[in-house]
């Protein structure tokens, strides 16, 4: 996909997740891997999904540089998603979000997401990666790598 295409499509996302509530001001963040797997399109941290356009993504190189925008992605998103990218050259976009049903698993005593509980749940089963430990703020790859490795365990689509 080209970079304009990746932009109109990946800004579309945030506002269409703003609008149906699956976004928590500005700390969700998205990204897209561009063709070449060498830049992506990420999220600008200080931005609402509800306003976030395309020319208001950032393009950051494989690195974490930032090549051309303003402002910076949320301190949490690079960390996150170049690991992921790296590990799963599969993956083309990241949706990383605070749904109020994701956000409600981690209220859970155990924070595990029950397979057995319905038909649309069982869709999910042997495919949900969990992480026990969390690290506020994330100021290095190494919970990124944590998620890139339980996520290349599980996989929706083979």
């Amino acid at each position: 996909m080209n970079e304009a295409k990746a932009r109109l499509d990946l800004a579309a996302v945030h506002r269409i997740s703003a609008m149906e509530g699956l976004n928590e001001g500005t700390w969700t963040h998205f990204s897209c891997k561009l063709k070449s797997g060498e830049q992506y399109l990420v999220t600008p941290g200080s931005t609402h999904f509800s306003i976030v356009s395309a020319s208001s993504l950032l393009l950051y190189a494989r690195d974490g540089e930032l090549i051309s925008g303003d402002g910076e992605a949320n301190h949490d998103a690079l960390p996150i998603h170049l690991p992921i990218y790296e590990t799963r050259p599969d993956v083309g976009c990241i949706l990383h979000f605070h749904s109020p049903h994701a956000t409600a698993l981690t209220v859970l005593e155990d924070m595990r997401f029950d397979t057995r509980l319905s038909q649309t749940a069982a869709y999910f089963h042997g495919k949900v990666s969990y992480l026990t430990t969390y690290a506020v703020p994330r100021t290095n790859a190494a919970e990124g790598d944590e998620m890139a490795e339980a996520s290349a365990q599980r996989r929706f689509f083979s």
